[in-house]
């Protein structure tokens, strides 16, 4: 709740359009678009910008990886 009042907070002093695409990027890229796609329809001239929305993503994966626990593997 912390952190979402804090990106309100900052959203409300004038980065409203920054954190709409923002959260744009982060859905469509969570959703399984590819960063191209992603990358075109922000206007981005070089992907490399649009790569920074990517740690977010990456620390989904990492969190739904880490659900799993421990994982023990049976010799064949």
């Amino acid at each position: 709740i912390r952190t979402a009042f804090f990106l309100w907070l900052t959203c409300y002093r004038g980065r409203l359009y920054y954190c709409a695409r923002h959260s744009f990027a982060v859905n469509v890229l969570t959703k399984g678009a590819n960063i191209k796609t992603v990358s075109s329809l922000l206007g981005h001239t070089s992907i490399k910008m649009t790569e920074r929305y990517l740690h977010v993503v990456d620390s989904l994966k990492q969190d739904a990886i880490d659900s799993l626990g421990e994982i023990n593997y049976a010799p064949m």
